[in-house]
């Protein structure tokens, strides 16, 4: 076959497969494709050649009737985690990346009786659409493996018959339990049980009967702290460290010993202080600051060498991953490490010596880095200070604190220069700043919250939050240049779609931002433009929520809201397990360790333990989370009738939400407006009055009153003072 036939063949077949796979084609025989191809006579049998080729090259289907058919489309199937909703259907966060979809929405009945968190296997459907997001809607067609998440509720007697009330509205609500399954369990008693019926698959899990065995007893529900303990256990969050971690625990020294000293750098003469609130244990990081006589600062970041007493493979270390963080509640810690180590020697405490590992920076007047040193030393804190007490130095010096804290009040109000200077060299390179209001509850002896405390942001948490950002991103600089296998902590840019939404979000309220890519500076700009604005939290919330989690990677890709190509974790290594882990890269890297024998070791279990200590981070919030709204309602169950001022936060074709000053909030029920039928209107976020012509809107300053109150469902009910 000459050059020319061959090409006029190509040509051919190419335009024999866009006429078959294009939106005209239907099903028919070859000569009828030849004639409406109008393929010339002298080219005839070239096209039968064709045509036999793509038949048995797969490309098409041919039937008895001796039509051809283009071949079915097979549904894309996508396998990943079912997220559940309290409302019956769910999301599938898919394993990998399938083309644009990372989110695989599932109806109620395609979710084959998949439970939260379940791994399955759905089959694509057709695209949905979502307001502001491009997504497919699935259908689920495999339970790969049960999630097996603790079931953590109330054992009640009902009709002769004992039911578990789920507490987790996520999953199954009521597990029956027949007698010989109910472990002795009476009326009233928190427990633990497991769902014994899985089957009966096409069944939503609204509909269906489920059927349990209690494996533990908690304690009455009315106990104190077993309203805690019971979220902690329904999140899978270990709460007890076995005996192996006490066993290795116990053999740990309670004060450094004469040989652990050779090789460190000597900083023990050194004016040093950390600063932390009032009822912080675990200390992490100490501070020390000089001015030298060019003006430059010379800042030491000395951070606990947990490494040195927490060795890979150890028991604790084992346990450690196992953990990943330490999880903050309200009523205290359930630490990552055990508290002889957490709150004993690998506390930076006053007054005693500490091994640490020390990023020591020096930074010229504009907040520049001029130089820096990792290095393994030795510290002695001379003061313990909180962040109350820094404001009060700061801001009013009282007597007695002179004498008490002599040269370290220059020293504070040095770090204070220093911190504004970081922190305007930050906002000039884009960096993001969102200020929430922050709530911390106040509980009694008995677990029962009395207060609920905003926390202010000072000069002081200023100081710390900007010599742990840039410490970070010094180690992570120097770490990335070497090219040696590490953990980064990135934040990837915002998708395409969400910004979409976010500008169609503030365009309600009046404000433009422009469509496309947006750069972190940009969104700066605009928050900056928001202070004092009624609407700005709900708007830099908005914001949040357009923005992509941060997660651990061994590859570096930067980090999107601090406007930095280099960002780790180094400053916590008795709270969260990766900084860790990036201690003990470093150390063998400072001693000369790292062979390839190591790296290679290194390579090939840091994604891992980037993973998981991602998702376990998550794991850890959504507890604290659960606790907090679920404390927040207790303190307002004994508010029934009390009138407060709030701001409505949300509106949806059911309900207003509601946020009162004290970041709890709440929801009017649309069906409970009595003045007026209100029409909603989901493209303004407004609700319009029929008759009145009255609107609600996001970010109005409303009055309410207290309705209803229940901890155990996590209700919070307003109604509208008019």
């Amino acid at each position: 076959m000459n050059k020319i036939t061959k090409k006029i063949k190509q040509q051919q077949k190419d335009k024999v497969l866009a006429f078959i796979n294009s939106k005209e084609y239907s099903p028919m025989k070859f000569e009828a494709i030849r004639e409406f191809l109008q393929v010339p006579n002298e080219h005839t049998g070239i096209f039968y050649t064709i045509m036999n080729e793509i038949v048995k090259e797969g490309k098409v289907e041919v039937f008895k009737s001796n039509k051809v058919h283009r071949l079915k489309e097979k549904p894309l199937t996508i396998s990943g985690v079912f997220l559940s909703s309290s409302k019956g259907f769910g999301h599938i966060r898919a394993d990998k990346k399938q083309d644009i979809f990372e989110d695989i929405f599932i109806p109620e009945k395609y979710t084959m009786g998949a439970l939260h968190k379940d791994v399955v296997i759905c089959e694509a459907l057709v695209k949905v659409r979502k307001r502001g997001s491009k997504g497919i809607s699935g259908k689920i067609i495999q339970i790969v493996e049960r999630s097996n998440i603790p079931i953590i509720g109330t054992y009640e007697i009902k009709d002769g018959c004992g039911v578990v009330f789920s507490d987790n509205r996520l999953l199954p609500q009521k597990i029956y339990i027949e007698e010989h399954n109910a472990f002795g369990a009476v009326d009233s008693q928190k427990v633990r049980c497991k769902i014994l019926n899985y089957d009966n698959k096409n069944i939503n899990k609204l509909s269906r009967k489920f059927y349990g065995k209690i494996t533990e007893i908690l304690g009455y529900k009315n106990d104190p702290g077993i309203d805690i303990m019971s979220i902690i256990l329904s999140h899978n969050i270990p709460n007890i460290f076995g005996q192996d971690v006490m066993q290795e625990t116990e053999t740990v020294p309670g004060h450094i010993l004469l040989h652990e000293e050779i090789g460190r750098k000597d900083l023990r003469n050194l004016p040093t202080i950390t600063i932390d609130a009032e009822d912080t244990k675990d200390i992490d990081d100490a501070v020390s600051l000089e001015v030298l006589p060019n003006g430059d600062y010379l800042l030491g970041v000395h951070i606990a060498d947990v490494s040195h007493y927490v060795r890979p493979n150890s028991a604790i270390w084992c346990e450690a991953m196992r953990r990943c963080t330490s999880v903050y509640l309200a009523d205290g810690v359930i630490p990552m490490l055990p508290h002889k180590l957490s709150n004993g020697i690998c506390s930076l405490n006053p007054n005693v010596d500490r091994l640490t590992l020390s990023c020591i920076m020096q930074f010229n007047t504009k907040g520049e880095l001029v130089q820096h040193e990792i290095c393994e030393s030795i510290i002695h804190s001379d003061h313990k200070i909180t962040y109350d007490k820094v404001e009060e130095i700061l801001t009013n010096l009282k007597q007695k604190d002179r004498i008490k804290y002599g040269y370290f009040i220059d020293i504070l109000n040095n770090m204070a220069k220093l911190s504004k200077l970081l922190c305007n060299k930050r906002f000039k390179g884009g960096a993001l700043d969102f200020s929430l209001p922050e709530c911390k509850i106040l509980l009694d002896k008995k677990g029962k919250p009395i207060e609920l405390k905003l926390r202010n942001r000072t000069v002081a948490t200023s100081i710390i939050e900007e010599f742990m950002l840039v410490t970070n991103e010094t180690v992570a600089t120097e770490y990335f240049w070497l090219k040696l296998p590490f953990i980064y902590r990135n934040h990837e840019e915002p998708d395409k779609d969400k910004l979409e939404h976010l500008v169609d979000f503030v365009k309600y309220f009046g404000y433009s931002l422009k469509r496309g890519k947006i750069h972190a500076k940009t969104l700066q700009i605009f928050v900056n433009s928001l202070k004092n604005k009624q609407e700005s939290y709900i708007i830099v919330r908005q914001i949040l929520k357009s923005m992509k989690q941060a997660r651990y990677k061994p590859n570096c890709t930067g980090h999107f809201g601090l406007a930095t190509p280099y960002y780790t974790h180094f400053t916590s290594p008795i709270r969260r397990f990766p900084d860790l882990v990036i201690h003990n890269i470093i150390k063998l890297n400072i001693n000369n360790k790292l062979d390839k024998h190591a790296i290679e070791n290194l390579k090939n279990s840091l994604p891992d333990i980037c993973n998981l200590s991602s998702n376990y981070e998550r794991r850890a919030d959504a507890c604290a989370e659960d606790v907090a709204l679920f404390k927040k309602i207790e303190y307002m169950e004994d508010k029934i009738g009390h009138e407060y001022e709030g701001v409505i936060s949300g509106i949806t074709h059911w309900a207003i939400f509601i946020e009162l000053p004290n970041t709890i909030e709440g929801i009017v029920s649309i069906s409970k407006l009595d003045n007026d039928d209100y029409i909603y209107n989901e493209e303004l976020m407004q609700l319009h009055g029929k008759n009145s012509q009255h609107i609600y809107k996001m970010g109005d300053t409303i009055k309410i009153k207290v309705i209803f109150a229940d901890k155990e469902s996590r209700k919070l009910e307003f109604s509208i003072i008019n």
